[in-house]
């Protein structure tokens, strides 16, 4: 059996708890969470308490520093969601706080920490698993991460069906880096999913680690069911401009991500996270509508990867800053002798008239003064 969990208070307080031995090799293989969970979701209130620390052995090594896991879940309520970090971070990265702030206002979450090897990162999801489907309380929600975090997910899910896990398996992806160094596309494990799961993606529209064209294009050629969650001018960490919003939004994939495994957006489109300045709030509509975008996110939704057929404001802007067909433009007319017609405004009645430069009454009236001089 998988060790009892172990508060921080409990581990400082014996600091030479033993948690080197390793039992994975002992457990039953993990059954792949079904998509919806019969637990009732606790009230926001219950969530929002300080989460419980706790370790379990790390099945990479028997010496191996034990897994690290955060429960935001009271004592006796499964997660709806099993998360973790990406890549050289921790449960305390900016992105993954966030996450689980918005989360966890209306759902049950366990987060964990783990390396930076991919192998090792998705060994420790069926571990973790193992750990909760061990206690009174079981598992039936879904699996998910960030950046390698998220590709580890999708490592895990194709070992636990191959080991004759039941479907289907919901997946939460956020900031998936689908673009690799030197051009290479982490599409081969997305495409080896079966129909039985369901996959939604969390990426910003200026994440240089996910072209959402690209990604648009491998979701369609997938066999499982994908939704996609755009946050508008997000980067990879899911920064915004201006900082200050960073936060907000982050919290709004979380409250997202609750929503579909909730079962609250099984039948909309592609949904897309923005901050309105003018209001100074997070906003949510539909990917690729053409809204009334404050004057202070034009220039982030500008640079909006738009699906294929859309087209870009910045074009569309440009279009209707021409002067139109039947708008009236002063142009200069040439007189007889191919000269240009001076144009001035006359004071009696305000209006344009043109005089050439030279006519031959103004030549006739030089010549009767001439002659007046003369005499």
């Amino acid at each position: 059996m998988p060790p009892k969990r172990t508060s921080r208070s409990q581990r400082k307080t014996n600091p030479t708890h033993d948690t080197s031995q390793d039992e994975a090799s002992s457990k039953p293989r993990p059954k792949v969470a079904k998509s919806t969970s019969t637990k009732a979701a606790p009230n926001a209130e219950s969530l929002t308490k300080s989460p419980t620390h706790f370790t379990i052995p790390n099945p990479s090594k028997p010496t191996a520093k034990p897994i690290h896991c955060l429960h935001h879940c009271p004592s006796n309520t499964s997660p709806s969601l099993i998360f973790t970090h990406g890549a050289g971070g921790d449960l305390s990265a900016p992105a993954v706080v966030d996450f689980s702030t918005g989360f966890t206002e209306t759902s049950p979450l366990l987060c964990f920490e783990g390396s930076s090897n991919l192998a090792s990162r998705a060994a420790a999801f069926a571990a973790v698993i193992a750990n909760e489907e061990s206690s009174t309380n079981g598992f039936a929600g879904a699996l998910g991460g960030r950046s390698l975090g998220a590709r580890a997910t999708v490592v895990a899910a194709t070992a636990l069906l191959k080991g004759g896990g039941e479907g289907p398996l919901r997946l939460v992806l956020v900031s998936y880096p689908l673009n690799g160094p030197k051009g290479a596309v982490r599409d081969e494990i997305l495409l080896a999913l079966p129909k039985e799961v369901e996959l939604l993606f969390i990426s910003g529209s200026r994440d240089g680690m996910c072209d959402l064209a690209q990604l648009n294009e491998v979701r369609a050629r997938m066999e499982a069911k994908s939704w996609l969650v755009v946050v508008r001018g997000a980067d990879h960490g899911m920064h915004v401009t201006p900082k200050t919003a960073t936060a907000a939004v982050g919290e709004e994939t979380g409250r997202v991500a609750a929503a579909w495994l909730g079962g609250e957006m099984q039948f909309l489109p592609d949904v897309e996270i923005r901050w309105d300045q003018e209001e100074g709030q997070v906003t949510r509509g539909q990917y690729g509508e053409e809204d009334d975008v404050p004057a202070s996110n034009r220039k982030a939704k500008d640079k909006l990867v738009t699906k294929k057929g859309d087209v870009p404001l910045a074009r569309a802007r440009k279009s209707e800053a021409m002067p139109s067909k039947d708008a009236k433009v002063s142009t200069e007319q040439p007189d007889k002798d191919g000269k240009p017609i001076k144009k001035r405004k006359s004071a009696a009645n305000d209006l344009e008239t043109s005089t050439p430069a030279s006519t031959p009454s103004g030549n006739a009236r030089s010549s009767k003064r001439k002659n007046r001089a003369t005499n």
